[in-house]
């Protein structure tokens, strides 16, 4: 559960279709209308509800991907469009005009020093869609693999916006174009940043306990995803939990109730264990894995009889079939 702030509504926007893995995706188009099927990889789908979903940092200047909820008109919205936000990072960290961001074929211009082509994008390079007008920003690269920041991408519903979509350098469906001021490096945005996890407020139960933590986030960046890890006293994994939220505080609460969120009974007197993580730029940021006690008393320790044991030693179907049983329950997981 996340303690978010009222958040404000949103204006309209517009977007096309496309495919990517199981899911339907939305790219919007700039200066057209129509439907297209992109090839963009990864990434995850987060709420629009607070504008901003995603953001860049070059040369000191950060500029945030804005979104509002879908309408007809977003194609040519000077804020929302994907040219738009193109030529906002541009103008932001660059001081420059870019246009001409029109067609499938068209070549960025620029009001100082021009752009060429390449096929070794780095930060702040342009991307150009071959096949349907759709314009982005390279946020990272490592190695074959081009992540994208942009506007006007949706999942199938047209309610959540598309972040951390990743493009293969070789897919020729894509063009890079870099201007000839852009001196920075592709490595910028692959460092490791602050986050760090204050837990605190630990309630305990026989078969419940709710788990507390305040991220301390000094960068105030973009945090689009967020989770935790419930371990056994073993040490084995019961369950990890993310959801999507848009947090850039410099510091934001988390907190899971285990039966009514995490869908998670416990046991009286029994070890567990816990870890909050955020994500950032498709980097987990991981907090202390720490260690709780449920209160009551622990259960008698189950046994098995003689008899049953050798039952199932001479009979592969009860060995099966015992075998079921015993591991019925060790199958948890949710990713959402």
């Amino acid at each position: 559960m996340l303690r978010k702030d009222l958040l404000k509504k949103g204006w309209l926007l517009r977007g096309m279709k496309l495919g990517i893995a199981a899911a339907t995706m939305v790219i919007s188009m700039t200066a057209m209308q129509g439907t297209a099927s992109a090839d963009m990889k990864n990434g995850s789908f987060v709420s629009i509800s607070g504008g901003k979903v995603d953001s860049i940092t070059v040369n000191g200047v950060t500029v945030d991907a804005l979104y509002e909820p879908y309408d007809y008109g977003t194609n040519m919205d000077t804020t929302y469009s994907c040219a738009a936000f193109v030529k906002r990072f541009y103008s932001q960290v660059y001081g420059r005009n870019v246009y001409n961001l029109n067609s499938t074929t068209s070549v960025p211009l620029v009001d100082q020093g021009g752009f060429y082509e390449t096929n070794s994008p780095k930060v702040g390079d342009i991307l150009r869609d071959n096949q349907s007008v759709h314009w982005a920003i390279v946020k990272e690269v490592d190695g074959n693999t081009a992540t994208v920041i942009q506007q006007n991408a949706w999942d199938g519903s047209y309610t959540k916006a598309w972040v951390g979509a990743k493009v293969d350098l070789s897919d020729s469906r894509y063009s890079f174009f870099r201007w000839s001021g852009n001196t920075s490096s592709s490595s910028e945005t692959a460092r490791t940043h602050n986050f760090s996890f204050n837990y605190h407020s630990l309630e305990r139960y026989d078969t419940n306990a709710v788990i507390h933590t305040k991220v301390n986030n000094p960068e105030r960046l973009q945090v689009n995803t967020v989770g935790c890890y419930i371990y056994d006293a073993d040490g084995n994994l019961i369950k990890r939990h993310q959801e999507n939220c848009s947090r850039n505080e410099s510091r934001f609460n988390i907190w899971y109730d285990f039966n009514g969120e995490l869908g998670v009974t416990l046991k009286p007197g029994t070890a567990y264990s816990y870890r909050f993580y955020v994500i950032y730029d498709g980097k987990e940021y991981q907090g202390a894995k720490e260690t709780f006690t449920t209160t009551g008393t622990a259960p008698a320790a189950e046994t098995q009889s003689t008899e049953a044991e050798k039952e199932d030693q001479g009979n592969s179907g009860g060995f099966w079939s015992n075998m079921c049983r015993r591991t019925k329950t060790w199958w948890s997981g949710l990713f959402r």
